[in-house]
């Protein structure tokens, strides 16, 4: 059985379009799999492109393969080997207690798998865009001060937080973002997927 990780990405707009194929060609080089989610026009604001992911994941789960979430601009810089995660219903970076990034996220093709990502659904449907930020309507931590892209990240760790699935913490390598000083908090270290790449 192929257990490599179905790559999956999602943006909206033309604008978005080239770091589309620039993903699907580097998951090409590295033999993997690769869909992304590019529909037509411009979303209303942000949210409503984000939002998307879990849907997106249940959709490409039905494969009975391990499905990897990146962001459409990331470049993925070698092979992901998911057998080292094959305890975990869902592995993803957590940059501070309790809080579950959504822009790499692998889920197993799990029972529990699949209904975080069908609650991480629900609560996404229930964001609502309220001036500069958004918040979860009835959600346990709606209150939590949230910034830039907290949104969805909130909806992810209140799934986790309620359903309490095998989660396994990605090290940074994963998500090795410049705009995080990755290098500064970390020490030098050669990244496995690196997001917000121009």
């Amino acid at each position: 059985m192929n257990r490599k990780p179905i790559i999956v990405a999602c943006a909206w707009g033309e604008d978005w379009k080239p770091y589309a194929d620039r993903l699907s060609k580097n998951a090409n080089v590295l033999e993997l799999d690769c869909v992304v989610d590019l529909p037509e026009g411009s979303p209303r604001n942000p949210l409503e492109a984000w939002k998307r992911k879990p849907q997106i994941m249940l959709e490409v789960l039905g494969n009975r393969r391990p499905v990897l979430l990146v962001d459409v601009d990331s470049v993925i810089h070698s092979s992901i080997d998911p057998m080292g995660l094959i305890d975990c219903d869902i592995a993803a970076y957590s940059s501070r207690p309790g809080v579950w990034e959504d822009g790499t996220v692998l889920v197993q093709p799990t029972p529990a798998a699949r209904a975080v990502l069908e609650r991480w659904d629900e609560l996404c449907r229930e964001l609502r865009w309220y001036g500069e930020k958004p918040v979860i309507q009835g959600a346990g931590r709606a209150t939590q001060e949230q910034k830039n892209h907290d949104w969805t990240n909130l909806a992810l760790s209140q799934a986790i937080l309620e359903l309490r699935p095998t989660v396994v913490n990605l090290g940074p390598e994963f998500c090795w973002n410049h705009e995080w000083a990755m290098k500064e908090r970390f020490g030098p270290r050669t990244p496995v997927i690196e997001p917000n790449v121009a």
